[in-house]
């Protein structure tokens, strides 16, 4: 099934799905949220994925990556996030963040690591997620990952990248085999070029 733009009369069936599968909706209808859904043949939303971008372009917060739960174990999802990957990268970001309590297992995977939730906080402060979860407090209690979407922010050290507000994972030898696969590994799903009125990029 291809993947299509997220598109302004979609927000509010997008924001129903996610509210199933119990993600953030913060920001869906915002210019800086990247978001493809995909449906299946009755036109009803089963998967989604997306991200948004810091300020300066070097980061990215992957977000709202979700299937249909009776959809679910059959690799979908890790297409899904493979394809924000790609397209993050694809649009200059060099390094992905994201938060996740409770499918740490699932995006070790896609070779993600544990980050200070501080660095992604500081990396991404004028996302919503970010900005939805320092008002709230629910920030101190999350679960940040990191991964490098190119090899050479893959490569380097954790403090060099700590002081660039970047995070390091201490894993770059993982990372860098991930980031040269991003792209390939996001081959399977092709994305409609079906402008969205809520999102650029």
């Amino acid at each position: 099934m291809d993947l299509e733009r997220c598109r302004s009369e979609d927000v509010d069936a997008v924001t129903d799905f996610l509210a199933a599968v119990d993600l953030t909706l913060s920001g869906l209808d915002a210019p800086t949220v990247r978001l493809w859904i995909e449906r299946d043949p009755a036109g009803a939303v089963t998967g989604s994925t997306g991200y948004e971008l810091s300020a300066d372009g070097r980061h990215a917060l992957i977000r709202s990556v979700a299937v249909r739960p009776e959809a679910r174990s059959r690799g979908r999802g890790s297409d899904l996030a493979r394809f924000a990957l790609s397209r993050a990268a694809e649009e200059g970001a060099s390094r992905a963040w994201l938060f996740s309590r409770r499918s740490g297992p699932f995006w070790q995977r896609l070779g993600f690591a544990p980050a200070e939730r501080d660095e992604l906080a500081a990396a991404l402060a004028d996302t919503h997620q970010v900005r939805l979860f320092r008002n709230t407090g629910q920030l101190e209690r999350e679960v940040a990952w990191t991964r490098a979407l190119t090899p050479a922010d893959a490569e380097t050290p954790s403090q060099n990248v700590a002081a660039s507000s970047t995070d390091g994972d201490g894993s770059s030898g993982g990372n860098l085999s991930a980031a040269r696969s991003v792209s390939s590994d996001s081959a399977s799903l092709r994305a409609r070029p079906t402008a969205c009125a809520t999102a650029r990029g």
